[in-house]
């Protein structure tokens, strides 16, 4: 243990993930944050490593939007061999540096880069596991179509997204305009992009990905209700890898071939439309 790090840790108050540094435990600012990221760890990460075989040993890994470096953390953990993690506010990296350095991981395995993910060049590769954690639903469209193309041109072997949904049972791609509750960053009426899940499956398509919706199986559904009721999902993508024999818990994709439709959404929209769907579940006959 890196003492100096630590007692810098220690002053810090508000933290969005818990860090358990040999006993102390980081203070989360809500207190059910600290079982929802455990949650989504396993749910997350489980699936990736059941891929790579168990190991992320030899691997290198982009983490966008690392936020304090949980999930950089992780991958560094399961023994990746490099992690170069985004992300454009430098207090977030400040206290992801500080766990590194805190746990003593050398330095030569790890790069935190405080930049805007529009930066990332093909050039930064190559990689074999991008990290989309997230993010994508606070990205303009015309960032997040740039970052897609982008990775799609340093072809990872596998690519994690989670990410907010549009409730929608087609190929929907939703325009927003307005915050995406009081958690979003974004406040000048940005367009960014919502897509269904089949929405989402048939754009990564465009880019050359095959992709699996994971199933999210909680022991403890704490501070993750968006997981609960399909608001929020996570994504397995590949190129060339046989994600068909994943035996982690996955969700049928709704038929392919659809043609995508765009439309503006807002805040509330989705909420209307989240609504309608959960009372079409509770009351079927209606």
């Amino acid at each position: 243990m890196n003492f100096s790090a630590f007692e810098q840790i220690r002053t810090l108050q508000d933290w969005y993930y818990e860090f358990d540094l040999g006993g102390y435990k980081t203070p989360v600012a809500k207190p059910e944050w600290a079982i929802r990221h455990q949650m989504r760890r396993q749910y997350l990460m489980g699936p990736v490593l059941e891929v790579f075989g168990g190991t992320l040993a030899g691997r290198r890994v982009l983490d966008l939007g690392c936020n304090e470096g949980y999930f950089t953390l992780a991958a560094l953990e399961a023994e990746a061999a490099f992690v170069l993690a985004l992300d454009e506010h430098q207090e977030k990296l400040h206290r992801a540096r500080l766990v590194l350095e805190a746990l003593e991981i050398p330095t030569h395995r790890y790069e935190l880069r405080c930049t805007d993910v529009e930066t990332l060049r093909p050039a930064d590769g190559p990689f074999d596991l991008v990290l989309l954690l997230g993010m994508l639903h606070w990205l303009p469209v015309r960032k997040a179509l740039k970052l897609l193309e982008t990775l799609a041109q340093m072809e990872p072997e596998l690519l994690l997204v989670d990410t907010v949904l549009y409730p929608s049972e087609g190929a929907v791609l939703r325009l927003r305009r307005e915050q995406l509750g009081p958690m979003d960053p974004y406040r000048d009426s940005r367009v960014c992009l919502l897509p269904s899940t089949a929405g989402l499956l048939e754009l990564m398509g465009s880019f050359g990905y095959r992709g699996v919706v994971l199933r999210p199986q909680f022991a403890d559904w704490t501070g993750s209700k968006d997981y609960q009721t399909g608001v929020r999902r996570g994504f397995l993508f590949a190129r060339t890898l046989d994600l068909s024999r994943l035996s982690a818990p996955t969700e049928s994709p709704l038929p392919a071939g659809q043609d995508i439709t765009l439309q503006e959404a807002s805040w509330k929209d989705l909420v209307k439309a989240l609504s309608r769907k959960l009372l079409r579940k509770l009351f079927p006959h209606r």
